[in-house]
C-alpha cells in the first residue's frame, strides 16, 4: 500500500471509521524509495499498535479502531449491521448472486440465481422504510409485489425464479411498506358446504406461496396467480383479513400429432415432412430433415374444450425443451419469442373454444449442419 493511500486510511480511522485487515507490509511503488517504506512501517505501528492477528485482534485510534483476525461478518454483526442481502435457502444460498446500487431515489438489487432449475429463495434486503418492486429483465414488466415482510433488519421477498433466473429489485426510498401488503398466507382444502375438509396450515414464504402483486391505481386489489386449489386466507399488514376461494383448475391438455414441419427452400430439407409425434427434428430418420440448419415451423390445428376457458383462469403453453430459440403464434396472434427455459408463454387471450391454429417457428446452431457434413463422402460439394 502506498503511504497516501494509508493516510487516508488513517484520516478515516480518526474521525470514527472501523477498517478491517491485516496491515500493509510495504509501497509496490518505487516512488520515495526506500523512505516510503519507514513511512509506511511508521503509520501500520500506529494504526495497527498491538494487534496480531491472534492474541490482539483491535487496536483503537482516534474515534475509530482497526480490527485484524476477526472475519468481516463477525465485526459487521457486532457493530450491529445486518447483512445487506441474505438468502435462507442454505442448500442453494451460496448459488444466489446480487449487486446493489443506489440510484437517484431508488434502492437496486440485482439477483441473479445460479440453479439450473427454477426455485423459490426467500431473500433479506438491508431497505427499510419502502415498498417492494420487482423488474423483469425477459418482459420489462414492472411488478408492484404485495407479498413481503417489513422487519427491524430490513425486507424480506419471496422470489420465484426460473433456471438460471435474475430480476431486479427495487425499492423507492421513503415510501414506506404498505400497510395493503401480504405477511401471512393460509389454506384449506376445498370446503364443502363452507366446512374446511383439512386443517389450515401457514403457508411459508419459501415454499408454496402463491404470486401475488398489487393491482396499480387507487383502491385496486391484488393480481393473485395460485396453481392449487383450496381456499385461501391472507393476512395484510393492516390486520385485515381477506379471503378467496379458488376451485379445482379444469386440467391440462396435450397436443399430440400429428405435426408438420416445414423447412425454406434450396438449405437441402424437404419442403414439408409431417411427424406422428413431436420430436427435435435432429431425431428424424431423413438425413436432409436430420441434418437442417436453420428456422423451421412446427404446426397443428387442435381443438381446445371450452371447460378449459374459464373465467379467471389463465392459460399457459408449454413448448417442453427447446433447442434453441422458439417463436409461437396461435391463431396468427404473435406470441412473442421463447428464447430460455421455461419455454412457457401466456395464451389465454390468443385462445379459442374449438379449433386452434398452433405454429412455432424453432432455430437451432450452425454446428448441427457440420455434424451432418461429417458423414458426406470426401467428395461431396
Amino acid at each position: 500500500m502506498t503511504p497516501p493511500l494509508l493516510a487516508k486510511v488513517k484520516e478515516l480511522v480518526m474521525a470514527g471509521a472501523t477498517v478491517v485487515g491485516p496491515p500493509p507490509s510495504r509501497s509496490p511503488s518505487l516512488n520515495e524509495y526506500p523512505s516510503c517504506d519507514d513511512e509506511l512501517r511508521q503509520m501500520t505501528a500506529e494504526l495497527w499498535g498491538d494487534c496480531d492477528g491472534i492474541h490482539v485482534v483491535e487496536n483503537r485510534l482516534g474515534e475509530g479502531k482497526v480490527i485484524w483476525g476477526n472475519q468481516l461478518p463477525e465485526v459487521l454483526e457486532g457493530l450491529g449491521l445486518s447483512p445487506d442481502f441474505a438468502c435462507y435457502m442454505e442448500e442453494v444460498g451460496a448459488q444466489i448472486r446480487y449487486i446493489h446500487r443506489k440510484i437517484d431515489d431508488k434502492e437496486v438489487y440485482f439477483v441473479a440465481s445460479g440453479c439450473p432449475e427454477a426455485r423459490r429463495f426467500r431473500c433479506t434486503f438491508r431497505a427499510k422504510n419502502s415498498s417492494p418492486e420487482l423488474w423483469w429483465l425477459d418482459t420489462g414488466r414492472i411488478e408492484p409485489t404485495a407479498l413481503y415482510e417489513a422487519t427491524e433488519s430490513g425486507t424480506t421477498i419471496p422470489l420465484n425464479l426460473g433456471p438460471y433466473g435474475s430480476v431486479f429489485v427495487v425499492f423507492r426510498t421513503g415510501t414506506g411498506p404498505s400497510a395493503d401488503r401480504v405477511v401471512s398466507v393460509r389454506r384449506f382444502s376445498v370446503e364443502i358446504s363452507g366446512i374446511p375438509s383439512t386443517p389450515m396450515h401457514e403457508l411459508q414464504l419459501d415454499k408454496e406461496c402463491p404470486s401475488i402483486e398489487m393491482e396499480r391505481g387507487q383502491g385496486a386489489g391484488y393480481l393473485v396467480e395460485i396453481t392449487q386449489p383450496g381456499t385461501y386466507h391472507l393476512k395484510t399488514g393492516s390486520g385485515h383479513e381477506l379471503k378467496m376461494a379458488v376451485p379445482p383448475l379444469p386440467g391440462s391438455l396435450e397436443i399430440a400429432g400429428p405435426w408438420e414441419l416445414a423447412f425454406p427452400k434450396g438449405w437441402g430439407a424437404p419442403a414439408q415432412v409431417t411427424i406422428e409425434r413431436l420430436i427435435s427434428w435432429t431425431d428424424h430418420s431423413d438425413a436432409g430433415v436430420r441434418d437442417f440448419s436453420g428456422t423451421a415451423t412446427y404446426r397443428r390445428r387442435f381443438n381446445l374444450p371450452a371447460r378449459l376457458l374459464v373465467q379467471d383462469v389463465r392459460l399457459y403453453l408449454d413448448l417442453g425443451e427447446v433447442l434453441v430459440i422458439a417463436q409461437a403464434r396461435l391463431n396468427g396472434r404473435d406470441l412473442g419469442v421463447l428464447w430460455k427455459p421455461p419455454f412457457q408463454v401466456d395464451i389465454t387471450e390468443a385462445a379459442i373454444a374449438g379449433a386452434n391454429s398452433l405454429e412455432v417457428d424453432v432455430v437451432n446452431v450452425w454446428p448441427n449442419r457440420l455434424v451432418g457434413n461429417d458423414h458426406l463422402p470426401p467428395d461431396c460439394e
